[in-house]
């Protein structure tokens, strides 16, 4: 009988994918992120070769292949048009179309988002914008300032709560 060598190796490493780094988990109104998926299953690596001669060294022909976890998937997105309206306010020297444009965004974003998405300044907060690009509230008036539609619809919540879905069409529109 001869004794050979059985060869055991463990990789040690493990591997920790973390798909939540720009996927907005701390938006309201969307849901965390479902882990599972992605995860490398078992940190160890064992192989035991079975000699094709009967030589009684070990045959070490290179090391153990590491565990290789598939890439996190990408995460989901949409498509939104988005048009900024700020025509009442032409009289101030402001274009009438301060952005219009098509955007992808993540699953679970919102009417706020799409509006940041622009790359507009904005001032007041996800759920109040005050001024965009310097168009603020009460500029034109004391009722005048922004507000949004989706779909020619206009939302009875923030802008913030409002999650959109695919092919929807977000207009901002300052009225005075």
């Amino acid at each position: 009988m001869h004794d050979d060598e059985v060869s055991g190796t463990s990789n040690g490493t493990t591997s920790a994918d973390d798909p939540d780094g720009a996927a907005g988990a701390d938006r309201p109104g969307s849901a965390p992120a479902s882990g599972g998926a992605s995860n490398a299953a078992g940190g160890q690596s064992g192989s035991s070769s079975a000699p094709a001669s009967s030589s009684t060294s070990s045959d070490s022909s290179g090391p153990s292949n590491p565990s290789n976890p598939s890439p996190s998937p990408a995460p989901a997105s949409i498509a939104v048009s988005v048009v900024v309206d700020s025509s009442a306010a032409a009289s101030l020297g402001f274009p009438a179309t301060m952005a219009s444009a098509t955007l992808k965004l993540p699953e679970g974003a919102t009417a706020y988002d799409a509006l940041a998405a622009t790359g507009l300044s904005l001032e007041g907060s996800s759920s109040y914008v005050s001024a965009v690009n310097g168009l603020a509230e009460k500029m034109m008036g004391g009722t005048s300032g922004w507000t949004y539609t989706v779909n020619g619809t206009m939302p009875m919540t923030a802008a913030s709560n409002y999650i959109l879905h695919e092919g929807d069409a977000v207009r901002w529109v300052y009225v005075s």
